[in-house]
């Protein structure tokens, strides 16, 4: 398997940002192209994938980057709900991004919590649960075997855990050394 990064275009300001596209191939017909913040999370080499982002960046370059993170374990039901989201149920610390940007070369960090960004998310998911229950409710829609009450119950559960600090979305810079 061959692994490498390509920014798609230099920044200005000597920048890098979740642009950055990871590429891995199996077969060099049918790469496989997912974001910086993916690169990391399902790479089974993350601090060689932070190394490499390091690489492609000028002297002194930034990294941003963004993603779903947790401070404490998810509740299990939650975890086996969300079981096809890599973002929710792979996410992890903070900190643990901090710890495989340092050992691919990045320094200087500046972490910010985005729990408000994350909020909106799910808001915006609750208004679509509710034009699809609205649409269900006039016939015009047939929901099969979908669970708009099991769906509804997520999405407060969601809320609950990003406002107790539980679940959050964190933006991440750092510098290459």
């Amino acid at each position: 398997m061959q692994c490498f990064f390509s920014p798609e275009k230099s920044c200005e300001g000597n920048i890098a940002l979740i642009l950055t596209e990871y590429f891995c191939t199996e077969d060099e017909d049918k790469p496989a192209v997912s974001s910086a913040t993916r690169a990391l999370d399902c790479s089974d080499f993350p601090t060689q994938a932070a190394a490499e982002m390091a690489r492609v960046l000028k002297s002194r370059g930034r990294l941003g980057l963004t993603d779903m993170t947790v401070n404490d374990p998810l509740p299990h039901g939650i975890q086996s709900l969300l079981a096809w989201l890599p973002c929710v149920v792979g996410a992890g610390t903070p900190q643990a991004y901090v710890t495989t940007l340092q050992s691919g070369g990045f320094a200087d960090f500046a972490i910010e919590a985005q729990r408000d960004a994350l909020l909106d998310r799910v808001g915006d998911v609750r208004c679509k649960l509710l034009g699809v229950e609205l649409a269900a409710g006039s016939g015009q829609l047939n929901l099969g075997h979908l669970d708009l009450d099991e769906g509804n119950r997520l999405a407060r559960r969601a809320v609950e855990l990003i406002e107790d600090g539980v679940a959050g979305y964190t933006l991440i810079a750092a510098r290459k050394e």
